[in-house]
């Protein structure tokens, strides 16, 4: 079998092989190797021992869909990191808000007032700004409650609670520190009289003045 080829004269050597094959084969398509490029080939049976091999690199004819994938490649990728970047951008914009809420729950749980950010507009600002104002709420009853417990109303001086308290601690700072204390007994004179002769009202105006004063002078 002769051969010539277009690609030279190392091509026609290794086109020989598959010419025979083909010959003996009847084998009309094939894929050859040549020179480390791959050729699609097609054999022709132009006269009785004349034949035509059509060749095409298929590199070549794969290079715009190779190109058309490593495009659709980058694209995925960069759809991808778009879409994992929005999704850790929406869950920080709504977990953190959450987390704050709910750590604050838990320091008002122990009794620390913390004060959440509730310049947002959305549904989670009216949430933050609803648990301020419960939280203030709760603060301001506390503290009116702790006032009631240990405050006389009318006078607003430590009650006999409060008095029984201060005592304990004494007690126990002078056992502590081996030091001594004093407790200091005042009365007003003739109040009951006071009392029976200018009436309640007087005689509470009476009071509040007295612990006024008293107020001033020392630390209560």
């Amino acid at each position: 079998v002769s051969t010539a080829s277009t690609l030279g004269a190392n091509a026609a050597k290794v086109l020989t092989p598959h010419l025979k094959r083909y010959i003996r084969e009847k084998k009309q398509y094939d894929e050859i190797s040549v020179n480390k490029i791959n050729y699609g080939s097609r054999y022709v049976k132009v006269h009785d021992d004349i034949y035509v091999m059509l060749q095409q690199s298929i590199d070549e004819a794969t290079a715009p869909y190779k190109t058309l994938q490593l495009n659709l490649f980058i694209l995925t990728l960069i759809g991808a990191s778009a879409f994992v970047a929005g999704i850790y951008y929406v869950s920080n914009l709504i977990t953190r808000p959450i987390r704050s809420l709910a750590n604050s729950a838990q320091a008002l749980e122990k009794g620390n007032y913390v004060e959440l950010d509730a310049s947002r507009k959305d549904e989670l600002g009216q949430l933050s700004k609803a648990f301020n104002n419960m939280s203030s709420a709760i603060v301001q009853r506390e503290k009116r409650i702790t006032q009631l417990a240990f405050n006389d109303t009318l006078t607003k001086l430590p009650n006999r609670l409060a008095f029984m308290q201060r005592i304990e601690k004494a007690l126990e700072d002078s056992k502590t520190n081996l030091g001594t204390f004093s407790i200091l007994v005042m009365d007003i004179n003739r109040f009951k009289q006071m009392n029976n002769i200018l009436g309640h009202d007087q005689c509470n105006m009476v009071l509040i003045n007295v612990a006024n004063r008293l107020s001033q002078l020392i630390l209560l």
